[in-house]
């Protein structure tokens, strides 16, 4: 009894990354864009909890709006609703059905949420050689996405170190971009990378003796066609207003474009300086950064 059932647990182990990856794959449904007064939120497989502005809900995610209460979600395909006070909705990626409770308001261009097609190819790299106690860190992208006609590869490197050389391989490990620097921030030429593929850099310290001084990462960029839909809805929304510029971050932090959402979040908080949401989001994606 206890082997099968440790046959059971290993098999189980075994299997959720794949499960939790074709899960992701899919995407979300809809995001938070508006919320105001009490209301929450139950996801497939989760406990219901308080919903909260600029959340990303699934497909089946049920809402229900409390007591004088107002949400608007804009769902992938740029579809928005207005979920009036007492409404109960599920979520669907197709559309909400309209109702007394559930209005449909001005459509958004749609959503680039749907993860890069690449990203499960390359797994997250950040590694380091350290020499005595020196070594090259805080490499960007690591496990990250980026653009193709868009990428600046970033890292620290210890004292003493006067040039690095800078090496970008694709799936084939062959080079594709050779560049010596002295500096941690490295523009990748936009004819250099293309859209919707997996690749690995490193930077190696230059005129170090033995061991090597180097470190290695791992990127996805972008396919084309999420890369043409992400810059059709930032010409679509209006570039001044807050709550613009935050789900505009949002999504670019869906699609592991973490820089580009930091920044645009740090930008916004300084506008809002008081505003907890503003701030939780920023601190979450920091601490991916980290």
């Amino acid at each position: 009894m206890k082997s099968r059932l440790f046959t059971v647990l290993t098999f189980c182990v075994l299997v959720a990354p794949f499960v939790v990856a074709a899960k992701d794959e899919r995407g979300p449904a809809a995001i938070v864009s508006e919320l105001q007064g009490s209301t929450t939120v139950k996801e497939p497989g989760k406990a219901q909890r308080t919903l909260e502005i600029y959340d990303w809900l699934s497909e089946g995610a049920t809402i229900t709006v409390g007591k004088g209460s107002r949400v608007v979600l804009v769902l992938v395909n740029g579809a928005r609703f207005a979920l009036k006070e007492h409404a109960r909705v599920a979520v669907l990626r197709a559309g909400l059905p309209t109702s007394a409770d559930v209005e449909r308001l001005p459509a958004f261009p749609p959503l680039p949420v749907v993860a890069p097609i690449a990203s499960a190819v390359v797994p997250p790299i950040s590694a380091a050689t350290r020499v005595r106690g020196s070594s090259i860190r805080n490499l960007y992208p690591s496990g990250h996405s980026t653009l193709a006609d868009g990428t600046t590869l970033r890292f620290d490197g210890p004292g003493g170190v006067t040039g690095y050389l800078v090496t970008i391989e694709d799936q084939t490990r062959a080079p594709v971009w050779r560049h010596e620097t002295e500096h941690g921030a490295v523009v990748v030429p936009p004819d250099v990378l293309e859209p919707g593929r997996s690749y690995r850099w490193r930077v190696t310290a230059i005129g170090i003796a033995e061991p090597p001084l180097n470190a290695t990462g791992t990127f996805v960029t972008l396919p084309a066609s999420t890369a043409r839909t992400r810059i059709a809805l930032r010409s679509g929304l209006a570039a001044e207003e807050l709550s613009s510029v935050i789900l505009q971050a949002r999504v670019d932090e869906q699609l592991g474009l973490l820089r580009e959402a930091r920044e645009a979040l740090a930008a916004a908080a300084a506008q809002a300086p008081q505003d907890g949401s503003l701030q939780r989001m920023l601190a979450r994606i920091e601490k991916q950064l980290q």
